[in-house]
């Protein structure tokens, strides 16, 4: 591949995170300045005289998620991104690494001071840090889909209300699935399908490619995970029993 257009590519890619922090620095800030507001109200013993819905911070992330995906998607025909030299590539991947560095490295930040006392590994700290970050994986894969598949008007409200009963969807079948642990596993790797599956399918919409089979794909597989996963890693093996075999004396 020629160097000189990988360095294009990457300077376009650029080009658009930054744009990116341009439009949204100040809901990028607030953000921020709410998940540290949570964190401070976990140290504190008494009553916070600050209310504010536990929720709150990832209304507000699926807010400027759903704005960067919907500003640039390519059937908003309100935006004339189709008609912009940067390049439909190179502004999804300025997209995800804003997402990534905006919203998803804060909201793992601020798991990390609450295991700290504990003395985690690097496997316990993988599994602390999946646990918090693959929901918002899939929630801000639902909200990107949803924000770029509406062209306009009666369609971007139809996926908005669609969104939100998928969003609700998985809440609930995410505490159905918490009660067993094999069902639980299940969960796990539905939720890292379930995620790739979102970026491929809002990947395939920034190209303007056919994303319904991908989307379709993914729901096979995740179906069939479901039914027929019982596999659980977190089951502890029995410890073999090494002393003398029991016996009845009378």
């Amino acid at each position: 591949m020629n160097s000189a257009f990988v360095r294009r590519f990457a300077f376009r890619a650029w080009h658009q995170f930054r744009q990116e922090w341009r439009m949204q620095w100040l809901l990028v800030l607030l953000w921020v300045a709410l998940l540290i507001a949570q964190w401070w109200h976990g140290l504190q013993r008494r009553e916070w005289e600050l209310p504010m819905p536990a929720a709150l911070p990832g209304m507000l992330a699926l807010l400027i998620l759903v704005r960067s995906a919907r500003a640039d998607a390519p059937g908003n025909v309100e935006i004339g991104s189709h008609t912009r030299p940067l390049g439909r590539g190179a502004g999804w991947l300025g997209k995800v690494a804003f997402a990534v560095l905006a919203l998803l490295v804060p909201w793992m930040l601020r798991k990390v001071p609450d295991g700290l006392h504990f003395g985690f590994g690097p496997v316990e700290w993988l599994a602390v840090l999946g646990g918090h970050v693959l929901p918002a994986l899939m929630m801000g894969g639902v909200a990107a889909v949803c924000a770029a598949a509406g062209d306009s008007g009666r369609k971007a409200v139809f996926w908005g209300l669609a969104g939100f009963v998928l969003m609700l969807g998985l809440f609930l079948l995410e505490n159905a699935m918490s009660l067993n642990d094999a069902r639980r596993c299940a969960w796990v790797v539905v939720s890292l399908l379930f995620s790739v599956t979102m970026l491929l399918t809002w990947w395939r919409m920034s190209l303007r490619q056919r994303w319904l089979r991908v989307l379709i794909c993914g729901g096979v597989v995740m179906g069939l995970v479901l039914a027929f996963w019982r596999v659980d890693w977190r089951a502890v093996p029995l410890k073999p029993f090494k002393e003398a075999k029991l016996a009845l004396h009378v």
